[in-house]
């Protein structure tokens, strides 16, 4: 009847976490329990370098890490907010993307970095 939201980055340092489920039928009687181990997924480290200003064309470039300091190759950058046209990059075999934006409304541009068996990662540079 209830579960954390694993999103939080706090899921990802305490490492795996075990997980216990029981069915109930209408004559409220407990079935047996299964137990699973739920894995948040491995770390990524992102980084943001350039800036954005209103109505003005931009060159942001978006570095993927791994946990262990190496380039992460195949991530999908995907680009929202600001009045910028929504689209996605996937990284080179450097772990880096980048993109030319121009936003046209103040506020933030969110980068959301997303590869499997790693958890996502979220950043957000502010237009002025």
């Amino acid at each position: 009847s209830w579960a954390p939201e694993l999103s939080n980055a706090a899921y990802r340092k305490i490492g795996p976490l075990y997980w216990r489920v029981a069915t109930v039928d209408e004559g409220n009687n407990v079935g047996a329990f299964t137990t699973a181990r739920i894995s948040a997924g491995r770390t990524m480290t992102v980084r943001l370098r350039g800036s954005l200003r209103r109505n003005a064309t931009s060159r942001i470039t978006v570095f993927v890490r791994g946990a262990n300091r190496r380039a992460l190759r195949g991530a999908t950058v995907s680009v929202r907010g600001a009045g910028v046209r929504a689209h996605s990059k996937r990284t080179s075999r450097r772990g880096t993307a980048t993109f030319r934006l121009r936003p046209t409304a103040k506020g933030s541009v969110t980068f959301t970095v997303r590869r499997s068996s790693y958890g996502d990662e979220t950043k957000t540079l502010r237009v002025r």
